[in-house]
């Protein structure tokens, strides 16, 4: 089943709301009006945070690396910044031109602060805030830097830095996530598909959404046992249990519905495990109640959640046929909103489904 665009040429195709995909949802869920001003109204967007910036430059380098593991990460991290912001974003790729020299040293300096704090018995979770740093030759030149760019960034940049996740921290964040997450993930086998994007229309609505890769699990012995459906998720910190769930089961509905009727060949003889990969998951992760948080969080889903899913997802097109917006939460912790004149995002934490989680 598919859907036709029959829109007259140089016409606007009117909002469907049964159109849907997990970003739609989350939107709305978190900020009526935000939504409302991006999806309908179709305001350009004013400025996004720099979150959003990390999310999309580490996508672009672990999808160019995901086909061939052999390849250094780092590099192609290098590369994804470069590519993604000498065009569109001048200001940050000259920046960066200049930073780039400086940043081995400065992750160098980053760690030895680390280490000297944890040689005390504590834990230094902002070394660049630190007398240390701001004392060390590093430190110094990165200020000198900052002094004559932030400004130009400020006005020239379409994604807004602070204080706590300036430009240089950004980029050397993504080397050091580079770095682990090679050494975690090289050995895996090769994906099998790598962001395909899913258009299928289930029980009425029509989904809309990349599958950033699907990867095989082989016994011992080389033997296909499972399939990995994962989201690559680049999250500060551990999210909310439930916050990816409709996404999950978008991914398994969709794509499965794809294999039934042919349009993809992926076996179905034996266990999916839809999930997101935490990009920038470290050891000290924990969980809502102190446990152990993984760096793959995934799950089996269930007619259970298909049905919670179509429920929702009829909810969400009744809401926008009566043009129901509701402002974000007053009292949630904000997320950047890409029209800050009227910023109202908050974090989406609602719970949704029945999934079993499953830990590999």
């Amino acid at each position: 089943m598919s859907v036709v665009d029959e829109t007259p040429r140089g016409q606007r195709e009117p909002f469907n709301p049964r159109k849907v995909s997990p970003s739609r949802i989350n939107s709305f869920l978190a900020c009526g009006v935000a939504f409302k001003m991006n999806y309908i109204d179709r305001l350009p967007a004013q400025q996004s945070g720099s979150a959003a910036l990390f999310g999309s430059v580490a996508h672009l380098g672990l999808e160019r690396w995901g086909p061939d593991r052999s390849q250094h990460l780092p590099t192609l991290m290098r590369e994804a910044w470069r590519d993604y912001t000498i065009e569109d974003h001048k200001v940050i790729y000259l920046f960066l031109k200049e930073y780039v020299g400086l940043s081995a040293e400065a992750r160098d300096k980053e760690q030895e602060i680390r280490d000297a704090w944890a040689a005390r018995g504590k834990e230094s979770k902002a070394p660049r805030m630190t007398k240390e740093w701001k004392e060390s030759r590093i430190g110094r030149k990165l200020r000198e830097l900052q002094s004559d760019w932030f400004p130009r960034l400020d006005r020239e940049s379409f994604y807004r830095f602070t204080e706590f996740d300036p430009l240089p921290n950004l980029y050397d964040e993504s080397m050091v996530v580079a770095e682990r997450y090679e050494k975690r993930f090289h050995r895996n086998p090769a994906p099998l598909m790598t962001e395909f994007h899913l258009t299928e229309v289930w029980r009425g609505f029509q989904f809309d959404a990349y599958i950033d890769n699907v990867e095989p699990v082989l016994d011992d012995n080389g033997e296909l046992i499972a399939l990995l459906i994962l989201d690559y998720k680049s999250y500060k910190q551990p999210p909310p249990a439930m916050k990816d769930w409709r996404q999950v089961v978008m991914y398994d509905a969709g794509l499965r519905q794809l294999v039934e009727r042919g349009a993809v060949s992926l076996p179905t003889d034996i266990p999916w495990y839809i999930g997101i990969d935490f990009i920038r998951w470290t050891e000290s992760w924990k969980d809502e109640d102190g446990k152990p948080f993984p760096p793959r969080k995934l799950w089996r889903v269930s007619e259970a959640d298909y049905e919670r899913l179509e429920s929702e997802l009829s909810q969400y097109a009744r809401a926008i046929e009566n043009e129901i917006f509701l402002p974000a939460e007053k009292g949630r912790k904000p997320d950047y909103c890409d029209f800050p004149e009227n910023c109202c995002l908050r974090n989406c934490t609602a719970a949704g489904g029945g999934l079993t989680e499953v830990v590999l």
